[in-house]
């Protein structure tokens, strides 16, 4: 399996650039590479199936002593699974990319492998450092202006801070009297017994560099712009595997020591770091006015979801309840493994309405599904996911994840109670955005009329990318009717972290989430779907006329639009930010938090009107400021320019200030070290 998986990682990494060096015809080589990240995915999915025993293979490097080591168990092939699957689809999707392009998305792929494969620490700090590398030569590759150039260095700088962050973390671990210099490894954690101080100092680091690979709250300032910039499959990749890596090397790490060597007040603050992180990628997933801006500030909200799971789980880890730790763990990593196929999915729509439309603007596009039908049938099934509605491949870990976050208050006292009551909050908030922000690209961007003559010239999906297409959807509909299926791929790694699994409670139709308690049955929740409808057309068919009458079409209320205007009149048809001004007058600190700040109508449609309070520049900002009477203490014009600016300072994502937010995250910490 070994030698498998490192010639697989060898080729992969020299392939693209004997491609890049010679110049060969580019299309073969990432039909080649595609094919070998298949063939990853497969001997991983080989490896959980048959759970195959862990290994540990010591290369043959060796530098002052240290000897580098890969892992090979069930946690990090599950990883591997995620990022193969993604990656083999990248590949495929850049079939017309330059040998160059192709070669820094191989680094970005086998650095991702490093990092989930690496045993010591020495590796998995180059590993996460070559992911940055990676990250910024792309950005700065395909980067056309001064502005993106800034975002993508302050961004690159956030990735490198995570970097350092979980190597600080890995060394308090493994700098302990009881090991010699050489056992810098993950096996050493569990025999690791370390003082107070770094005790409570570790999740404070891992929480920083988890918000800084995943683009948490307060490292969410640049992460979803610099995911929205980059060709869809380098976006295809980010995405997924900084999710998976993430979640990976937190429950390594986490999960290493006794039931009562972490305090539980982290795990409530894993949550209400990922909890606010999914409201405020939702809202900005509502607001983005590009495809690309959608699913790369959805993937925000995604990774709330899993470090809120994760922080259920770090509660119930530390109160002993494996059943509840289990259960969201696997919330957890079935969500990542369902975000991975629909959100793939999603890209690929993305990326073929670019290419046949000629716009990633909402505002552009409209009745994509006359001319695209396969392709807004793909949307519709990636839709469904996003808005996590039943039956699709988003609701089963949802549903998971609220069964858990439910049994949180039966633990501890009123202040978990509480916590728990404001996180399931949240939770409904961000929900609610995301299912908006799904109907938002499906309504305005392939339904209603043609706002252009280059949509409605538009053609559907077609060459390799159709296929891609019709199995990640196939995939998504299988994780959503045989939710207990996929969650036999965690049961490996749940049953070498936590030490059980679900055992029982994954049945092949029905998933529980407590033994004696009834679960969800996709297949019966599809059946009674199905035979209401059919009774419904039915009765409609019964109770229609089958005399035809024909009536003017619907206008909006308007009157009928003139023969010389085809696309129909632009003051009629409603835009992204006319979809969207209801969500943010009444999230408005949350626009501010969320980074989008006067960015909101600048792609509509030019002949739509747009409200004052969104199209005066900078009066903005001022129009989404709190009430004037909370400000009216404040006197003096140079006062109330100074707190304007330092609340754009602390609030806004745009101005990047990092380094208030670091310090607001320090003073936080060395708060929760007192004593309870």
């Amino acid at each position: 399996m070994f030698s498998a998986l490192a010639t697989l990682l060898l080729v992969l990494l020299l392939l693209p650039l004997v491609a890049a060096v010679t110049g060969r015809q580019r299309r073969e080589f990432s039909f080649v590479m595609s094919a070998l990240c298949g063939l990853g995915a497969l001997l991983s999915l080989v490896f959980l199936v048959f759970a195959l025993p862990s290994s540990t293979q010591v290369l043959p490097i060796a530098s002052g002593g240290i000897r580098p080591s890969f892992t090979f168990d069930s946690l990090s092939m599950l990883a591997l699974l995620v990022v193969y699957v993604s990656s083999a689809v990248a590949f495929l999707s850049a079939s017309s990319a330059k040998p160059r392009e192709l070669a820094l998305l191989a680094v970005l792929v086998v650095s991702l492998c490093i990092s989930l494969l690496a045993a010591d620490i020495w590796l998995l700090f180059f590993g996460l450092q070559a992911i940055t590398i990676a990250l910024w030569s792309i950005g700065t590759y395909f980067s056309e202006t001064r502005q993106t150039r800034r975002v993508l260095m302050r961004q690159s700088a956030v990735f490198s801070l995570g970097a350092f962050a979980f190597f600080m973390a890995l060394v308090l671990l493994t700098s302990t009297s009881s090991h010699g210099a050489d056992e810098l490894r993950f096996a050493v954690l569990n025999a690791t017994e370390i003082p107070f101080w770094q005790r409570e100092l570790l999740p404070a680091v891992l929480m920083l560099a988890a918000a800084a690979f995943t683009g948490l709250v307060p490292m969410h300032a640049w992460f979803a712009d610099v995911i929205a910039g980059l060709p869809v499959p380098y976006a295809i990749v980010a995405s997924v595997g900084l999710q998976s890596l993430a979640l990976d090397l937190l429950e390594r790490i986490m999960f290493g020591f006794g039931w009562n060597a972490i305090s539980f007040w982290w795990g409530v603050i894993f949550g209400f770091f990922g909890a606010a992180s999914a409201f405020l990628g939702s809202f900005r997933s509502l607001l983005a006015s590009e495809m690309a801006g959608v699913l790369a500030a959805d993937v925000q909200t995604h990774s709330g979801f899993t470090i809120l799971a994760f922080g259920v789980a770090l509660i119930a880890h530390s109160a002993d309840l494996p059943s509840l730790a289990d259960l969201s763990l696997a919330a957890a990593w079935l969500g990542v493994l369902s975000h991975a196929v629909w959100k793939t999915l999603f890209f690929l729509v993305a990326d073929t309405v670019w290419r046949e439309a000629g716009s990633r603007k909402l505002a552009r596009l409209g009745g994509l599904i006359h001319c695209m039908p396969v392709t807004t049938t793909m949307t519709l099934i990636a839709g469904g996911c996003m808005a996590n509605l039943p039956l699709w491949a988003g609701f089963a870990p949802i549903w998971l994840f609220m069964k858990s976050l439910y049994s949180v208050p039966r633990l501890y006292g009123l202040g978990l109670q509480i916590s728990s009551a404001v996180m399931t909050a949240f939770v409904g908030f961000a929900l609610a955005l995301e299912c908006a922000a799904a109907v938002r690209v499906v309504g305005v961007g392939f339904l209603g009329r043609f706002r252009t003559p280059r949509a409605a010239a538009a053609e559907d999906a077609r060459g390799p990318i159709r296929p891609a297409m019709f199995v990640l959807s196939g995939l998504a509909l299988v994780i959503g009717f045989f939710p207990g299926v996929t969650l036999r791929l965690v049961e490996p790694s749940l049953q070498d972290v936590v030490g059980q699994g679900l055992g029982t409670r994954l049945g092949f139709f029905v998933l529980h989430a407590r033994d004696g308690e009834s679960g969800y049955a996709a297949i019966g929740i599809f059946a009674l779907f199905g035979i209401a409808f059919l009774v419904g057309a039915a009765i409609l068919q019964r109770l229609t006329s089958s005399a035809q009458a024909y009536a003017a079409r619907w206008e909006g209320g308007f009157t009928a639009t003139p023969a010389w205007l085809p696309f129909g009149d632009p003051l009629t048809q409603y835009g992204p930010a006319s979809f969207t001004q209801p969500f943010a007058k009444m999230f408005a600190t949350a626009l501010i938090w969320s980074g989008m700040k006067r960015e909101l109508c600048s792609s509509e449609n030019p002949h739509t009107p747009v409200p004052r309070s969104l199209a005066q520049g900078n009066a903005a900002e001022e129009s989404l400021a709190p009430a004037p009477r909370l400000w009216s203490f404040f006197q003096g014009r140079r006062r109330r320019a100074a707190l304007q600016k330092l609340r754009r300072k602390f609030l806004s994502g745009q101005s990047g200030a990092v380094l208030p937010w670091l310090l607001l995250f320090a003073l936080f910490a060395v708060w929760l070290w007192q004593s309870w």
